[in-house]
């Protein structure tokens, strides 16, 4: 009669045990999260071998840009300029001083278009040719994570409190290993034989110090296996939406912004792509011009070296060829004080 039923009494107490394990569940995560985020805290200023390598790359191309005398074009992107263009042959040929500003595209245009804030100035020209990833681009990545927290301090303390937050959850933790790990002295303290005279005057214009020509037959074949890149643009991603505020930024400096198209490999398949319109429209939108199409960006594999947009020397060669015509049928490019110096009609 007074027996207990074992049945209901469970059934009681589950509500119980429902929240205690919820509870449990929250103090684990919230452990974990400020686990993660004091290690990502950790990170700040220290360097992996591979941020050392972007970060003095960045850290050399905005000193010597810096240095250039009067008005300029500047050149804003990641590695197919950087791959794949001669300023200094630009500059030479059209004598307008030109600067080669492509740095890494995994960099994501956040810190690409800051770090080409701190060398623009008023009567500069910036000509945008960006990868065709930096459309899409919505999310820190492993590069671009990796130079935030090794070098990235000034752009760190310019973001939102959201933007900050997901920059320290995006990093991952297994990067205290390689900060923690023996470094080779030559990445750590750099290459001491002074530059000779053609390697200087790369780095005066911001091109590839390296003149290396030579494609292995395994590369050649991995260049065969590329397949057309997907052409689109999410303009509420992170990228478009720093694209935006950077001719916002530049309008109001007085500083010309126009784009055009990254050198890639040609694929017929290409001319059904209706994403270039897309991106064309995005810049109309802005205000921004965009000069020649992309078909004159693509080339054939044998001029590239070993990815879809780094050319080899003679690849280098004629798109700086196929720019300086560029250039040069749309003379409205150059820096405005040159134009209205009636230096170049």
């Amino acid at each position: 009669m007074f027996e207990r039923d074992e049945t209901q009494e469970g059934a009681m107490q589950s509500p119980g045990h429902y929240k205690r394990f919820l509870s449990i569940i929250a103090v684990v995560f919230g452990i974990g999260l400020f686990c993660n985020i004091a290690l990502s805290s950790w990170n700040f200023g220290k360097l992996t071998a591979s941020a050392r390598g972007l970060c003095s790359l960045i850290d050399s191309k905005v000193v010597a840009a810096s240095q250039v005398a009067g008005p300029k074009l500047l050149f804003i992107g990641g590695s197919n300029l950087h791959e794949g263009l001669s300023a200094q042959r630009i500059s030479e040929t059209i004598a307008v001083p030109s600067f080669n500003f492509g740095l890494q595209a995994g960099l994501g245009l956040r810190l690409i278009l800051f770090e080409a804030k701190k060398v623009l100035r008023p009567g500069d020209t910036a000509i945008l040719v960006l990868e065709y990833s930096h459309y899409v681009d919505d999310r820190w990545n492993e590069v671009s994570s990796d130079v935030l927290f090794g070098c990235g301090e000034e752009y760190f303390r310019q973001m939102g409190v959201l933007e900050k937050v997901e920059a320290l959850l995006s990093l991952t933790p297994f990067r205290v290993f390689d900060v923690l790990a023996p470094r080779d002295n030559a990445a750590t303290q750099g290459r001491q034989m002074p530059p000779d005279e053609e390697r200087a005057a790369k780095q005066r214009y911001g091109d590839r110090t390296s003149s290396d020509n030579t494609t292995d037959e395994a590369t050649r074949r991995r260049l065969q296996l590329y397949q057309p890149i997907p052409i689109s643009i999410k303009t509420d991603a992170e990228g478009p939406r720093a694209l935006a505020s950077f001719v916002d930024w530049a309008r109001s400096h007085d500083i010309k912004v126009a784009a055009t198209w990254p050198n890639t490999i040609y694929f017929p398949a290409y001319a059904l792509a209706s994403g270039f319109l897309d991106i064309t429209k995005f810049y109309k939108d802005l205000g921004v011009p965009v000069i020649g199409n992309p078909q004159d960006a693509m080339y054939p594999t044998d001029l590239f070296h070993d990815t879809s947009y780094h050319l080899n020397a003679t690849g280098i060669s004629r798109r700086t060829s196929d720019m300086v015509s560029m250039i040069d049928a749309n003379r409205w490019l150059l820096p405005a004080r040159m134009v209205k110096d009636g230096k170049h009609d």
